[in-house]
C-alpha cells in the first residue's frame, strides 16, 4: 500500500473516531434540553382565600389546610398546608370557643406527617388541645397482628431487593403505605447496610431481573439440550445485590427487628432510633417544630406577615399654609407665644 493511501486511511480513521466520540455528548445534551421541567405549585386558586384569612376565624384556616393536604405534592403545597394548619392550631388553642378547631388541626398535621414518631406526638398534642378526642382507657384495643402488617411488608421488600426480584419488589413499593414507611425509616436503612436508603433500594431493584437470564441464574448452552445449562454470563449466576458480610449482617438484624413483636428490647430500640429522646407533647412547640412564626398569620403578597406589617403606613399630610413655602436658612424660626426668648451667646 502506498504512503498516500496510508495517510488517507489514517485521516478517515481519525475523523470517524472524533465523530463517534461526539455522539454521546450530543445525545446527552439533547436529553438535557428536552427533559421536562419540574411542575411548579400554582397558588392562584388559593390566593383569594389566603388573603381573606382572619385570626378570629381559625376554622377557615383549618378548612383551607385540609383541602391543601388532600394532595400534598409538590413540596411547596405540602409546606403551605403545614403552615395553614399550624396557624389554625395556634389561633384555635388561644380561643376557648375554638379548642375543637385546634384539635382537628393537630390531627390533620398528624395525618400529613411522614414519620411515625411525629404522628404519635401530634396525636397526643391533639388530645391535649381537645380532651374530647382522648380515647377512653376501656376502649383501647390490642394492636393488630397479621402477616400484612407494615413491618412485615418492609422486611419482605428488603428480601426481594436483595435476591434480585425486581418486578415483585416494584409492586410492593407501589403501595403508598409501604413507601411511606420506608421513607420514615430512611435514616435507619442507611445505618443498617442499605447504602443510599430508599433511593439506593430503588436504584438496586431497577437493575433486576437480569436481561440475559431473567434472574434464573442459568442459560442454555448454544446447540445444547434443555438440560445443558451454564451460568449466566451477565450476572454470573448471582442475581441480586452484591453485599459485604457487614452489610448483609446489618440488613438481617434490621429484618429481625422488624419482625419482632411489640415488646422490643432497649438495645433494639436504641439501634433503631439512635437513642433519640421522646418529644414532649407541648402545644406551644408545634409552630416551632414546623418553623412557623405564629405572629405572622396574615397572607399578603405571597408571604405571611404580622398585623403590624400588614397595616398601611400613616403619612402626615403637609398643611396648606406650609405648601410651597421654603424656609430661608438665615430667617429666624418662628416661635410660639409661650416660648422663652432665645439667649444670645456672650461675646468675648
Amino acid at each position: 500500500m502506498t504512503p498516500g493511501l496510508n495517510r488517507l486511511f489514517a485521516v478517515i480513521a481519525s475523523a470517524g473516531a472524533v465523530w463517534c466520540a461526539g455522539i454521546e455528548p450530543v445525545a446527552a445534551a439533547q436529553q438535557r434540553t428536552t427533559a421536562p421541567a419540574a411542575a411548579e405549585f400554582d397558588i392562584t386558586p388559593w390566593r383569594a382565600r389566603l388573603t381573606a384569612l382572619d385570626a378570629s376565624r381559625p376554622d377557615a384556616y383549618l378548612r383551607l389546610g385540609e383541602e391543601l393536604s388532600e394532595h400534598p405534592e409538590p413540596p411547596e403545597r405540602r409546606k403551605l398546608a403545614e403552615d395553614v394548619l399550624c396557624l389554625a392550631f395556634e389561633l384555635g388553642r388561644h380561643q376557648p370557643q375554638h379548642h375543637r378547631t385546634a384539635g382537628s388541626a393537630a390531627t390533620a398535621l398528624a395525618a400529613l406527617a411522614i414519620t411515625e414518631r411525629d404522628r404519635r406526638w401530634l396525636s397526643a398534642v391533639s388530645e391535649i388541645a381537645d380532651p374530647s378526642r382522648a380515647t377512653p382507657l376501656w376502649n383501647v384495643g390490642a394492636p393488630p397482628e397479621s402477616v400484612d402488617a407494615g413491618s412485615y411488608r418492609v422486611a419482605e421488600f428488603l428480601g426481594l431487593v436483595r435476591s434480585g426480584e425486581g418486578p415483585r419488589a416494584k409492586m410492593m413499593l407501589a403501595r403508598s403505605d409501604t413507601r411511606q414507611r420506608l421513607q420514615a425509616m430512611d435514616s435507619l436503612l442507611r445505618r443498617s447496610g442499605v447504602p443510599g436508603g430508599l433511593t439506593g433500594l430503588e436504584r438496586e431493584l431497577g437493575r433486576w431481573p437480569c436481561l440475559t437470564c431473567g434472574s434464573k441464574r442459568v442459560v442454555r448452552r448454544v446447540g445444547g439440550g434443555p438440560t445443558d445449562l451454564r451460568p449466566c454470563s451477565n450476572c454470573e449466576g448471582k442475581s441480586g445485590s452484591m453485599l459485604s458480610a457487614e452489610d448483609l449482617t446489618a440488613q438481617l438484624r434490621l429484618e429481625s427487628w422488624l419482625l419482632q413483636p411489640t415488646q422490643r428490647s432497649w438495645a433494639a430500640q436504641i439501634t433503631a432510633d439512635g437513642g433519640a429522646p421522646l418529644i414532649d407533647p407541648d402545644p406551644a412547640s408545634v409552630c416551632a417544630h414546623y418553623k412557623v412564626d405564629p405572629e405572622r398569620y396574615l397572607w399578603r403578597d405571597g408571604a405571611w406577615v404580622s398585623p403590624v406589617s400588614a397595616a398601611p403606613a400613616h403619612t402626615v399630610e403637609p398643611s396648606p399654609t406650609d405648601a410651597g413655602v421654603e424656609q430661608d436658612a438665615n430667617e429666624p424660626i418662628p416661635r410660639n407665644p409661650g416660648d422663652p426668648l432665645p439667649v444670645s451667646p456672650s461675646l468675648p
